[in-house]
C-alpha cells in the first residue's frame, strides 16, 4: 500500500500483489488513525492479507500501525529507505491510478468508471483481467458483455444446498402466513396515513404490479403494498370535489409529512374481509342514537337560563 496526492486531495492505495487489482480511498487527513480506518474498510471487504508491504512513511512507522498489525494478525514489511523501487507494485499501481483519474477529469468523466474498465481489461501477456484474477469472473461494465463471462464459478453442491435452504425458509414462512385476496378497483379499504396510528377509510383506485395498489385517502393518492391495506365492507368514500378519479400516481400529491385523522373509528370496530379478524365486527360503523330525547320531569321545578 502507498499514499499519494493528486491536486489538493490525499489518497491511500492498496493493491493485491498477485492479481494487480487495486483499491483507492480518499483520506481527509494523512494521520495513522485515518490510514488504519481505511485499511480496515478494505480488509473487511477483501480479507486480511498475510503480508502488508509499505514504505517508511510516518503513518506506517507509527506505534498505532504496529498495534493494528498485531491485533489484526498480519505481517508488516517496509521497503528500504530512500529506495521506492522495493515497493514497486504499489508505485506502479499509484502511477496507473493517477493516470486514470487525470484523464477522466480532463474528459469530464467519472473516474470510478475508468477504474471499472481498467479492472476488466485483460493484462498484456496474461490474457486475464485483474478482476478475473481476483474474483474468478469479470464484473459488469457499460460495455456489452456476454452473460457467461459474468457468471461466478459455483460448486454444484453449494447450489443444491442453497436451494434446500430456500425451500426450508419458504416452508417455515407459509406456516404462519397466508396469501391475501387481491383488491379490486373501486373497493373500500382501510389504510394508515403517514405518521398516523388509526386506519383511514379510502378507496382502491388502481391495481398495480407486484401486489401494489394505488389508493386514495383523505383527498390524496398513495401507492401501498397489499399487506399495508385492509379490505373493508364499508361504502367507499366520495372523492373530494374537483379531484379526477383517473389521475395517475405520477400526478398525485406527495405524502404529507404530518398527517392527522379526526373522528376516525377505531380499527376494532371495522368489518374486514379476506379472513382478517378483529376483536369486534359489526355490520355498520357506530353512529349516534336515533331515539327521541325527553326533558327529565324534575327540570320543571327549575328555570333554565
Amino acid at each position: 500500500m502507498d499514499l499519494f496526492e493528486l491536486g489538493k486531495q490525499h489518497f491511500i492505495l492498496l493493491v493485491d500483489h498477485w492479481s494487480g487489482f487495486f483499491e483507492v480511498q480518499e483520506l481527509t487527513r494523512t494521520t495513522a488513525d485515518k490510514v488504519i480506518v481505511a485499511c480496515k474498510v478494505q480488509f473487511a471487504r477483501h480479507g486480511i492479507p498475510d503480508t502488508v508491504i509499505t514504505d517508511n512513511g510516518p503513518q506506517f512507522s507509527a506505534t498505532e500501525f504496529s498495534a493494528f498489525a498485531r491485533d489484526w494478525q498480519f505481517k508488516h514489511l517496509t521497503s528500504s529507505p530512500r529506495y521506492p523501487q522495493s515497493n514497486g507494485r504499489a508505485e506502479n499501481a499509484v502511477k496507473t491510478c493517477k493516470m486514470l483519474m487525470t484523464k477522466a477529469k480532463a474528459a469530464g468523466q467519472d473516474p470510478l468508471l475508468a477504474f471499472l474498465d481498467w479492472r476488466n481489461t485483460p493484462t498484456e501477456g496474461l490474457g486475464s483481467s485483474p478482476a478475473q484474477r481476483l474474483m474468478g469472473r469479470r464484473t459488469r461494465t457499460l460495455l456489452p458483455t456476454h452473460k457467461n463471462l459474468l457468471k461466478q464459478p459455483i460448486n454444484e453442491g453449494t447450489r443444491d444446498k442453497l436451494a434446500v435452504r430456500k425451500s426450508r425458509q419458504i416452508c417455515h414462512y407459509n406456516k404462519t402466513h397466508h396469501s391475501l385476496k387481491p383488491l379490486k378497483k373501486g373497493q373500500a379499504i382501510r389504510m394508515k396515513l403517514p405518521n398516523a396510528t388509526k386506519w383511514t377509510l379510502g378507496t382502491c383506485t388502481r391495481v398495480l404490479d407486484n401486489r401494489s395498489y394505488e389508493v386514495e385517502g383523505s383527498g390524496r393518492k398513495y401507492r401501498r403494498n397489499r399487506r399495508q391495506l385492509r379490505a373493508s365492507q364499508e361504502r367507499p368514500p366520495t372523492p373530494p370535489a374537483g379531484m379526477d378519479p383517473e389521475i395517475g400516481p405520477e400526478q398525485s400529491s406527495r405524502e404529507p409529512e404530518n398527517s392527522s385523522i379526526v373522528n376516525e373509528p377505531n380499527l376494532e370496530h371495522i368489518p374486514l374481509l379476506d379472513g382478517e379478524t378483529s376483536s369486534e365486527t359489526i355490520g355498520n360503523l357506530p353512529r349516534r342514537s336515533a331515539r327521541t330525547k325527553y326533558t327529565p320531569v324534575w327540570h320543571k321545578d327549575y328555570v333554565m337560563k
